[in-house]
């Protein structure tokens, strides 16, 4: 009798263990497929600028159409709203966010820039009005107006239409390119990005 109950007990406890061992065996799964999943996913961020006009996210080298949007709006402003005496200031800023294989290239038009603003002694000021975005491309279309103006005077006003590149690495946008793509002043056709047509019946 006593036997019996020593085997019994035994074999309770023989089924106990095999029951935790099993939890532990699906727990740890769980565990284990938990930290592959977080390993290899994207965080979304959630951006409020300090004017909380809209919220931004960030996920992985994707991000919202607000957040391309407002970025292409910013570095517009600091390369379109200058004179000679501040487009080298700004453009410095720019650099700063400008990814290594454009950084030359774009360094060479800003100092070309601010030479022919300071030969012309041009202050210009560019108001965007619409934003055609491309989320997959990394690319903003901005339509507005350019205002140009001598010692505080204007002298010209017209619209264009600029085209700013994004690349985007671990989560930061680096600016990859900033071209003028349309222009109703005549004076700087020259100017317009090649193939400007064929890229605006693509986008």
């Amino acid at each position: 009798m006593l036997k019996k109950i020593e085997q019994y007990r035994i074999s309770y406890l023989l089924s106990q263990r095999n029951i935790l061992a099993g939890v532990s065996a699906v727990l740890l799964t769980i565990v284990f497929l938990q930290a592959i999943f977080l390993f290899f996913r994207n965080e979304r961020i959630i951006i409020s600028p300090p004017e909380l006009h809209q919220q931004y996210w960030v996920e992985g080298d994707r991000f919202s159409e607000g957040y391309l949007e407002e970025m292409a709006v910013f570095y517009a402003h600091l390369l379109l709203d200058v004179s000679a005496e501040t487009l080298l200031y700004q453009g410095e800023v720019i650099l700063r966010s400008v990814d290594a294989d454009s950084y030359s290239r774009i360094r060479t038009k800003l100092f070309a820039d601010a030479a022919k603003l300071k030969k012309e002694n041009v202050t210009s000021r560019f108001e965007p009005k619409k934003a055609i975005i491309s989320r997959q491309n990394l690319e903003v279309q901005l339509k507005g107006t350019m205002t140009q103006y001598i010692s505080g005077k204007q002298i010209s006003s017209y619209e264009e239409t600029f085209v700013i590149r994004f690349s985007a690495y671990k989560g930061k946008l680096y600016i990859k390119d900033f071209s003028l793509i349309d222009t109703k002043n005549k004076k700087y056709n020259d100017d317009v990005e090649p193939n400007a047509d064929q890229q605006q019946k693509r986008d």
